[in-house]
């Protein structure tokens, strides 16, 4: 009856993106968490609850989550959720026909071999079952199983995130490799998009001419679904050219003359969103306070998946107000330890300016707070500065808020955002300005004061 969250291999050779690993296949898996485990020598924790979670109002709170969960059914007519049928790789779906599917390192954006990532394929092909976590009405979960000869195996998963980073984006278009490099990772603690990303990096540069064959001791070219599993079993060993993979994308490009490969903003590699056709993620990939990252308000809700409404994801304009409205979101679903994907179907408001009306609801009955929805709005912009102050004083500025050249100047040359960059600097211009902080991206001593934090 315990819970366990523990480090694998990667995590104690000092993996500088080896994840935590709880309940055998879920993962915390950026900004490199379980290398601080490791260097700490802490290869375990293990709980075991023996008491009732105390709730203020039981009947109040029962109420609320039985109007949440009808709203919810009833939006469905009775249909299945499309994450329940097909998990989070449904999404590859519409990254492709946003033009935003990364491949090949951030090359292009559609892949000509999408089909054979998608949701529908892994469904029928590998799927043994759905998974939910405690209580959940989707389902999103995947329980998958590998018969292919080479790449046989038997776990969780692969997530979108994962297919992206071992799949489109290292050119390999069979779900067979990319599921059994997913077990790989999971078996040796690793993050898969970081893992995916710098493999990627690893192949550009090969092919670019940049490594050589003598150094990795085989081809690396995209596409090479045997090199891709190889890549992450000497990863997380930190064995041949996996010692150097072990340190990043950025590091390896660095060490090979190419820093502008890396597909980072803070050193952290992007998730599977393209923001060069998606220019309020280019926004949130660079000010995201733990470098490139999706789970700090993921406008691709708004973007690509019209939730709670559509909006064009090549315009810029407007962009800037919605990355701060649901990066401030997303900062209360975190503090309140809620799904993002329940969360933000349910718990908001239905029009763009998102709020978190029924977590207020959840928050209240459950804990007494009385929060207002002013109240709790502004906690969630508490934490956004207040992060931003720990950068500050580590030395992060504006000069940090940035993308790789490629984002910046390189047009996307395929798909519906064929011919378009990020435009960055209006955009955060606009941030900065609409955050009370300066134009070096420092807070405030007026915002400081509104927020309590001075």
């Amino acid at each position: 009856k315990a819970r366990i969250a523990c480090i694998g291999p990667a995590a104690t050779k000092g993996v500088l993106f080896a994840s935590i690993m709880n309940d055998l296949n879920r993962t915390a898996g950026r900004s490199g968490v379980g290398a601080v485990m490791g260097s700490k020598k802490l290869v375990a924790v293990a709980v075991r609850g023996t008491s009732d979670v105390p709730i203020k109002d039981p009947d109040l709170f029962r109420a609320v989550v039985d109007k949440y969960l009808k709203q919810y059914r009833d939006s469905l007519g009775g249909e299945r959720h499309s994450l329940n049928q097909y998990g989070t790789a449904a999404t590859i779906t519409k990254t492709q026909k946003f033009g935003v599917l990364p491949t090949r390192n951030f090359q292009q954006g559609t892949f000509e071999h999408w089909e054979s990532l998608s949701g529908e394929t892994l469904t029928e092909q590998f799927l043994i079952k759905t998974k939910t976590c405690h209580s959940c009405p989707i389902g999103c979960g995947r329980v998958t199983k590998v018969v292919k000869p080479g790449f046989e195996g038997e776990g969780e998963g692969p997530e979108y995130e994962t297919i992206f980073a071992l799949g489109s984006n290292c050119g390999i278009g069979d779900l067979a490799a990319v599921a059994k490099a997913n077990y790989v990772c999971n078996e040796m603690g690793l993050d898969t998009i970081s893992m995916g990303a710098t493999i990627s990096c690893a192949m550009e540069l090969f092919e670019r001419g940049w490594i050589s064959e003598t150094d990795i001791g085989r081809p690396l070219r995209f596409g090479d679904a045997e090199a891709l599993v190889e890549m992450c079993r000497l990863t997380g060993l930190r064995e041949g050219f996996g010692n150097y993979l072990a340190e990043g994308s950025l590091r390896l490009a660095t060490r090979y003359g190419h820093p502008e490969l890396a597909m980072v903003s803070k050193g952290q590699e992007f998730a599977g969103y393209d923001p060069r056709g998606e220019q309020g993620m280019g926004l949130a990939y660079a000010t995201s306070p733990i470098g490139a990252s999706h789970m700090r308000g993921d406008p691709a809700y708004i973007e690509l998946l019209g939730v709670p409404k559509t909006i064009d994801p090549i315009a810029s304009k407007g962009k800037s107000l919605i990355v701060k409205d649901w990066q401030e979101v997303f900062a209360v679903i975190d503090s309140a330890g809620l799904c993002v994907f329940f969360s933000v179907r349910n718990y908001m408001t239905p029009t763009e300016d998102i709020r978190p009306v029924g977590i207020v609801e959840l928050l209240n009955a459950s804990t007494g707070a009385d929060y207002s929805l002013e109240e709790l709005v502004k906690a969630g912009e508490r934490i956004i500065n207040a992060e931003r102050l720990f950068l500050v004083k580590a030395g992060f500025s504006r000069k940090d808020d940035t993308l790789p050249p490629r984002m910046l100047q390189e047009p996307l040359p395929d798909g519906h955002a064929k011919g378009h960059v990020v435009r960055l600097e209006e955009m955060l211009t606009e941030y900065y300005r609409l955050r009370g902080w300066n134009q070096n991206g420092v807070p405030t001593e007026e915002k400081l004061r509104e927020l309590d934090l001075k």
